[in-house]
């Protein structure tokens, strides 16, 4: 929150996938903080919610969590 920018070894043995989500009417920090993210995480998605805050409706939010996660599921945990 203060502005200062996290050190990029703490996130480096950081090897799941992020999702590095923002709300698109959120203050510009917000966006600021979550394209940083997705820069400094090796395997981090950059995602806009159009028309949501930082609080995320979950009606918003369900569509590209579960469009995410099933991307990264591999082929042998699919079971439906």
């Amino acid at each position: 929150m203060s502005g200062t920018p996290l050190p990029a070894d703490l996130w480096s043995g950081l090897s799941a996938p992020v999702p590095a989500i923002w709300g698109g009417e959120s203050e510009p920090f917000m966006r600021s903080g979550a394209r940083s993210a997705a820069e400094l995480l090796l395997h981090a998605e950059y995602r806009e919610l159009p028309g949501q805050s930082y609080q995320f409706a979950p009606s918003a939010l369900t569509p590209l969590l579960r469009e995410f996660l099933t991307s990264h599921m591999s082929r042998t945990d699919r079971t439906t």
